[in-house]
């Protein structure tokens, strides 16, 4: 789901800022990704790398961040 409501934003908004990107990623985008991390007690590494993916293509959609490496803690 997360995913489509990328794909969506993308096809919506060719170019965007990152006040608005941030809001639209909050409202729509985030709530299903904190949903998947809490409601999984162990996440197996295939889901990971999925809820990973849309976090990466998220990054990938904003100019200045889109040749930011991505880490996480």
């Amino acid at each position: 789901m997360a995913q489509s409501i990328l794909g969506m934003v993308n096809r919506q908004f060719k170019e965007i800022d990152k006040e608005d990107f941030n809001r639209i990623y909050k409202t729509y985008v985030r709530q299903h990704l904190v949903f998947a991390y809490t409601s999984m007690v162990t996440i197996p590494e295939k889901d990971k790398a999925c809820l990973e993916s849309v976090q990466r293509r998220a990054t990938r959609m904003l100019k200045g961040l889109k040749n930011l490496p991505v880490t996480y803690t």
